[in-house]
């Protein structure tokens, strides 16, 4: 049997995810000479429909079930994706690797260039801010009374063509505007207290089909022993509290040592209710520590939150 030494890229097409797949490619040429890297591009459901918000059109999975097909079948050996945009479970028969190194995880305040040094405190009143985001949405409307979010879908360079023209700001993930280069003078970069990201913003899922020793082998070569770690404790809290993209989360997971300290929050769409909560502990224990972490949010007032947002509407 001739011995594999190709992995193809499973990747959507827009700016950044090729950005993010081009740098895995380049990072696993360079750790293992030799070896050939294709990047593939396949266009997802979320691609398709760039209009409604993504609770409407399947949550999280839009942009990533056809690259999922594509390596259950075959096709591709490896798939990169945003983490922050994967259901808390792989499907049966694929698995998620360790990861590179994460980007900065803090999420991005773009403005009109007259408001650029204007203090968020003294932003006009309904200044209208586009997210497609119901955390930041909901961020905004708690911590900046003024703002008026607006819902709005689009890759990185179209959010910020509307700025000025159809909202006064758009909020981003810091990540994708400098892993672009594209990152305007107006722009502010939002602190984790109070704004804290979605969990796994700035993190890469690198997922592969279960059994696939030789992509696993090769991928393990470039990963970041730190950022797994905080991938493990964020996606173990994403998955014991159930959540997606129809619940407003933040989780943030920090390596200081041996230990690790992870905080996380859950907040009403209206600003109205936020519960914060923080786990600590030794690296070992990073999965139990993201249980543990969602299991302090619920008690200390989460599961309320949560049953109201999963209440009927009249």
């Amino acid at each position: 049997m001739t011995a594999r030494r190709r992995i193809r890229i499973g990747t959507r097409g827009s700016d950044l995810a090729l950005w993010q797949a081009r740098h895995v490619a380049e990072a696993l040429r360079a750790a293992h000479p030799g070896l050939e890297v294709e990047l593939c591009e396949i266009v997802t459901s979320g691609d398709r429909d760039r209009t409604r918000p993504l609770s409407e059109i399947g949550g999280k999975g839009v942009f990533v079930r056809e690259i999922e097909r594509a390596l259950l079948e075959g096709d591709v050996d490896l798939a990169v994706h945003s983490l922050k945009d994967l259901p808390a479970r792989p499907p049966e028969g694929l698995v998620l690797l360790p990861t590179v190194a994460r980007a900065p995880v803090e999420d991005v305040l773009v403005v009109r260039e007259e408001m650029a040094r204007t203090p968020l405190s003294d932003l006009p009143e309904g200044f209208a801010v586009g997210t497609g985001s119901l955390r930041r949405g909901a961020l905004l409307r708690r911590h900046v009374p003024n703002a008026a979010p607006v819902p709005i879908r689009g890759n990185v360079p179209t959010r910020l063509a509307k700025v000025g023209e159809t909202v006064d700001g758009v909020v981003l993930a810091r990540a994708g505007l400098e892993r672009l280069g594209i990152v305007p003078a107006t722009a502010r970069i939002l602190p984790v207290d109070p704004f804290l990201p979605a969990p796994c913003q700035g993190l890469l899922g690198l997922e592969a089909r279960e059994g696939d020793a030789f992509v696993a082998e090769k991928v393990a070569g470039i990963a970041d022993a730190v950022a797994t770690v905080a991938m493990t404790v964020e996606r173990a809290f994403v998955a014991r509290l159930g959540a997606d993209c129809n619940v407003p989360v933040g989780a943030l997971a920090e390596v200081f040592g041996d230990r690790v300290e992870a905080r996380a929050m859950v907040v009403m769409p209206d600003g109205s209710r936020r519960v914060n909560a923080t786990w600590s502990g030794p690296l070992e224990r990073a999965a139990e520590g993201g249980r543990a972490l969602a299991e302090v949010l619920l008690e200390a007032g989460g599961a309320e939150i949560l049953a109201d947002l999963a209440a009927p509407t009249a």
